[in-house]
């Protein structure tokens, strides 16, 4: 197993120095549970080799060590900014004496060229994310099997033939993960020309919206089948988790997404509230999320402009409300907490295009949680489902608001014009979600006392 610790370079001595003093004790831990203790071992600057006799402790460590980087809250803020990749290989090695490592400490050593290949799988594998090759899968399968906790919760995808780095020839490679992760975009090994293929944040953001789309599409054909509305509620909840984390992806500009649904509350006391009422991908949003408001005047039947500061969701709901703009941004809330409203063409000429419409500063700080920042970059789009059909297309159609998809980032400037698009498509598939949930809630007869299905 080959460990690299992208973005070392990025860190100051300080930041170095953390690595050995907390990050490599926190892996240490891992490798001292029983089953786990690796043949030989060796970290030079930002990457760890760690030789395992079975496969399947090399994959647990590797599961354990890519979620410690991933989730862990460190005292030095600067190893929040690591990131894993890993590359798992198995092959046949030599035991031997290193004659140079032998004067500082022990001089056993494994070699042999199977650890080649590790290191020329590793610099393709993107952040955060496990490959390993065909032998090693085939190996895992078996493990898998005996083990109960990983047979649960890891999966695999076909990653093809990628080019390794090099000049190695290309190779079969999987991709490893937990059951809730999703696999990066398969890399292209079709030579297709540059000038023709897609980005990485391109493939990202189509990714995640097909499969925003197939989980639509399943749980719609579920839910009709379904006739208790308590396994509807549930199935609900687990299908809103899933979609969320289908945006939870990382592009290769450093760019951790994580995403919210702000659901917009009932009217009380002539107000609406904003709040996370179900699953997300990240804890902290409930934490963090701050108390905002929509005013509705009675009288006119619509929503008030919101003032400065009263926060970004209650600003686009309005504006899209108001017809003035579909996607509102901030891109860094710490520094500039100014928010650009745009607008998207409807007209048949330039059709799709993006308009900026104005700049307020809406934003609403979020709650504090001692020195954690929980985004820097907010991005957000209503969610609306249809209540009323329209006779000829292209007529405006009656909505109901049902919040705000709020993609947020801890970089700055981490969203662009370019984002918009697929954030409102995301936006508008979460609608038809809720949409589904709710026509087929209505359709199943209610237990006597009736069932809350917020």
């Amino acid at each position: 197993m080959l460990l690299d610790l992208r973005n070392y370079s990025k860190l100051t001595s300080n930041g170095q120095e953390a690595v050995f003093k907390e990050l490599f004790p926190e892996i240490r831990k891992i490798l001292d549970e029983k089953d786990y203790k690796p043949v030989d071992s060796n970290t030079w600057g930002d990457s760890v080799l760690m030789v395992f006799n079975n496969v399947g402790s090399a994959a647990a460590v590797a599961l354990r060590i890519n979620n410690l980087l991933k989730t862990k809250i460190w005292e030095n803020k600067e190893l929040e900014e690591l990131e894993a990749r890993i590359a798992l290989h198995v092959g046949e090695l030599e035991n031997g004496t290193d004659p140079i490592r032998e004067l500082g400490q022990g001089g056993h050593h494994v070699f042999g060229s199977d650890l080649v290949i590790t290191s020329r799988i590793e610099p393709i594998v993107p952040p955060k994310n496990i490959y390993v090759t065909e032998q090693a899968k085939n190996l895992l399968d078996g493990e898998i099997q005996k083990n109960k906790n990983l047979r649960k919760k890891t999966k695999f995808s076909d990653m093809g033939e990628p080019q390794l780095a090099k000049g190695f020839p290309a190779r079969k490679l999987w991709w490893f993960g937990q059951e809730d992760d999703l696999p990066p975009p398969k890399p292209d090994s079709a030579g297709v020309s540059e000038q023709h293929r897609l980005s990485t944040q391109t493939l990202l953001r189509l990714h995640a919206i097909r499969a925003i789309n197939d989980l639509l599409v399943s749980f719609h054909n579920w839910a009709q089948s379904c006739s208790d509305i308590k396994q509807l509620k549930k199935a609900f909840k687990d299908y809103h988790k899933r979609i969320l984390l289908a945006l939870r992806f990382h592009d290769t500009q450093q760019n951790q997404f994580e995403a919210d649904v702000l659901n917009l509350n009932k009217l009380v006391n002539g107000k609406r509230a904003f709040s996370i009422d179900n699953p997300s991908t990240n804890d902290l949003g409930k934490k963090v999320l701050p108390k905002m408001y929509l005013d509705f005047d009675t009288s006119k039947q619509t929503f008030s402009k919101p003032s400065v500061s009263d926060g970004i969701a209650p600003y686009i709901i309005w504006a899209s409300k108001a017809d003035f703009a579909d996607v509102a941004v901030a891109y860094d809330v710490n520094e500039r907490p100014q928010t650009e409203l745009w607008f998207r063409t409807k007209k048949s000429e330039g059709v799709g295009a993006y308009h900026k419409a104005e700049t307020q500063p809406m934003y609403k700080a979020a709650n504090p949680i001692g020195n954690i920042v929980p985004y820097t970059s907010i991005l957000n789009v209503p969610i609306f489902s249809l209540t009323k059909s329209t006779p000829k297309p292209g007529e405006d159609v009656e909505k109901e608001y049902l919040g705000v998809l709020s993609i947020t980032s801890v970089k700055k400037d981490a969203f662009s014009v370019q984002d918009f698009a697929w954030a409102e498509l995301a936006a508008s598939l979460i609608g038809s979600f809720y949409q589904s949930f709710q026509s087929r809630t209505a359709n199943i007869p209610q237990p006597k006392g009736g069932v809350n299905v917020q």
